[in-house]
């Protein structure tokens, strides 16, 4: 039963934050991730550096490897929605 009432509290999705460096978006990103947890909300934060130190760590900044960094980052996030998680 606690696994049914999860996934109507948790409705998945991905929030995508979009602008130029040292614009904000990983600090929105932790402050709506503390919000949504302390409704009860299961979420995660995908953070571009934290991804580019792990799994892209062989990805350089050409345009090649920024849209496989998107790609990349859009399965885990895909994955973890599958999982009924809200990740940002």
């Amino acid at each position: 039963m606690k696994i049914e009432s999860f996934y109507w509290v948790n409705k998945a999705l991905t929030i995508w934050l979009t602008g130029l460096s040292a614009a904000g978006k990983s600090t929105l990103a932790f402050a709506l991730e503390k919000a949504l947890f302390a409704e009860g909300r299961t979420c995660y934060v995908l953070d571009g550096d934290n991804i580019r130190h792990g799994l892209n760590k062989n990805l350089g900044f050409s345009n090649e490897n920024r849209t496989e960094n998107i790609r990349r980052i859009t399965e885990v996030a895909r994955l973890m929605n599958d999982a009924g998680m809200i990740v940002m």
